[in-house]
């Protein structure tokens, strides 16, 4: 009986001891930015364990994908231990020492948690002291400091030592400041050869891209990430032979290792166009040419005619505006029919054309003035204006013409070439009564008066303005009660919005700003016991002073603590808030004092 109890808690200690976990987190020391990172989280416990753990936030890196979570179950001596795996692919986002934080995960009641782990990161590029890279990319422009609406050919360029049998560029993060257009490339591009730091490498353009900033100033073109298939090879071991692997060393086979690279960051610095532009110009920016054309020059009435303008150059295209034609007002326009053809080879360039149907309405010699178009040349650093010629129309009367029509464009007086028809009047006339005459009545003197008194009225005002312009105590004397109460009003208005300190300091201000215009002194020296002495004896009651000095000293003292009750305790309005109280009776006071002063 003893032995069968002395083996079951040697069998229980034995259970007890199995039921060991551990939560461990896998991941190499080292990475590039850009390249693919590859993080696992395994759990391995003697039972099944259900849930997922929470990740830390991988700050600094890029999710590519993950989690993704495997399964696995081994049995050795009897030992069963069930194993769970979550990784992530993961990519560095900048240069450094990185930290993948702690996982965390709850079983049986218990956290366990994983050792953070450290990963140095390196540039996507070669640096002097390092091993040449076999894979990198780069992203280069053409100016970085272009000007506002110059065009800036980006390209991105993978230099490579092995095997690429496939990549794919992702999609290019468009950001504000920027009208993008890009340039179609084959799949399989042009493949030169370029030396960097005494290494030859396979070059190749993978992304081109025509950039046009719209705004100025300091402007980053975001980095652009990619995805390579790397072909390599390597030692198969798979033969049985034992004298095969021996002296051949195993047979070379092919694997496919995935690589991701991102470009860096690059900062523009936009200059702003210089001052000052043409007239007419409309933000184009580049080199243009401008040509016209007209299919006839000699046609009759009401038969159209179509006059052609073409813009060519390198550029925005796409933003080249329709033209404003001057044309004479006997000949009427349509809308334009636009055909533009845009060429993306080494830049963005093309012609836009406008094509415009003209009708002459009469008869006789008409001009057609020159057509405008100016741009800013970035090569030159100036402003170019370009100009057709005249044309001129020589217009026959056609059988079916009719002298009496008109055209009416916008913005344009109306111009009546022919008369026929005089419209008859509906309404009854006003007639006065006999005898009656306007002339010697009194409406016919206050007509005639009024002309004669406006300039008299005039020179008066401008007297009485003149006075006041030179006597500027006189003209703060006579605003200082307009002043004032504009004063309390924007302290109303602060009270509304709730703010006490501002309302009190525009009483204040009010009531100061009131004193020092009537007694001609400036605001920023005014002292309260002087001022009250000057109404002292100017004979104004000892109560109205008495309560303009306490509403003063209040105002002074709300200045440093938050007021809580008018001054003195007084209520002179019962059921109002305290600073309510406090605009009334100093608006009272200031119109007092407006009838004394």
């Amino acid at each position: 009986m003893r032995t069968t109890l002395l083996l079951l808690l040697l069998l229980t200690a034995r259970i007890d001891a199995w039921a060991e976990v551990s939560f461990t987190a896998q991941g190499a020391g080292q990475a590039r930015v850009g390249d693919y990172y590859e993080v696992a989280f395994t759990l391995v416990a003697d039972k099944r364990v259900k849930g997922e753990p929470v990740f830390p936030d991988f700050d600094g890196f890029e999710v590519i994908s993950g989690p993704n979570q495997s399964t696995s179950t081994s049995i050795v001596n009897l030992d069963v231990s069930h194993s769970l795996s979550w990784s992530f692919r993961l990519s560095p986002r900048r240069e450094g020492n990185l930290t993948i934080g702690a996982a965390a995960m709850q079983v049986g009641g218990q956290v366990y948690r994983t050792r953070p782990l450290a990963v140095k990161v390196g540039g996507g590029e070669a640096a002097s002291g390092d091993e040449p890279p076999e894979l990198f990319m780069r992203a280069v422009v053409s100016s970085t400091s272009p000007y506002q609406g110059e065009q800036i050919i980006y390209q991105l360029k993978v230099y490579f030592r092995v095997n690429v049998q496939n990549y794919q560029p992702e999609d290019f993060q468009r950001s504000a400041g920027f009208i993008v257009e890009e340039f179609p490339l084959p799949r399989r591009p042009e493949i030169r050869q370029e030396l960097v730091d005494g290494v030859q490498y396979n070059v190749a353009v993978i992304r081109k891209l025509a950039l046009f900033p719209t705004v100025t100033g300091p402007l980053e073109i975001p980095s652009s990430a990619t995805s390579f298939d790397i072909v390599k090879q390597r030692r198969s071991r798979r033969s049985g032979d034992i004298f095969d692997q021996f002296f051949s060393g195993g047979m070379l086979e092919n694997y496919t290792e995935q690589r991701r690279l991102r470009s860096k960051t690059i900062v523009l610095q936009v200059k702003p166009l210089p001052d000052p532009a043409p007239a007419d110009f409309n933000g184009m920016v580049g080199s243009f040419s401008l040509q016209t054309e007209i299919d006839r020059t000699a046609l009759q009435t009401n038969e159209p005619l179509t006059f052609t303008a073409t813009v060519k150059g390198r550029g925005n295209i796409k933003l080249i505006p329709e033209f404003s034609l001057q044309l004479p007002h006997d000949i009427e326009a349509y809308p334009p029919e636009v055909e533009s053809n845009i060429s993306r080879r080494n830049m963005i360039s093309g012609f836009k054309r406008f094509k415009y149907l003209l009708v002459p309405r009469h008869p006789g010699q008409q001009l057609l003035k020159p057509l405008r178009f100016s741009y800013f040349d970035p090569e030159a650093e100036t402003y170019v204006t370009l100009e057709s010629k005249d044309i001129a129309l020589q217009v026959e009367r056609s059988a079916d013409y009719f002298p009496g029509g008109s055209i009416l464009r916008s913005g344009e007086p109306i111009q009546t070439y022919g008369v026929d028809i005089e419209y008859i009047r509906t309404a009854t006339p006003r007639f006065l009564p006999a005898g009656k005459r306007f002339v010697g009545s009194w409406l016919f003197l206050l007509v005639t008066l009024i002309p004669l008194l406006l300039p008299l009225t005039a020179w008066g005002w401008r007297l009485y303005h003149d006075s006041l312009q030179r006597n500027i105590d006189m003209r703060r004397f006579r605003q200082a009660r307009p002043l004032a109460r504009r004063a309390l009003k924007r302290a109303q208005h602060a009270l509304r919005k709730a703010q006490p300190a501002e309302s009190i300091a525009l009483i204040s201000q009010a009531l100061v700003g009131y004193l020092a215009d009537k007694f001609g002194v400036p605001a920023a020296g005014l002292v309260w016991n002087a001022e009250l002495a000057k109404l002292r004896e100017r004979d104004i009651a000892e109560e109205l002073i008495e309560e303009l000095a306490e509403i003063g000293r209040y105002c002074d003292f709300a200045r440093f603590a938050a007021p809580t009750e008018t001054p003195g305790g007084r209520d002179t309005t019962p059921g109002l808030p305290p600073l309510e109280q406090l605009l009334q009776r100093s608006e009272g006071i200031i119109n007092r004092l407006e009838r004394v002063l």
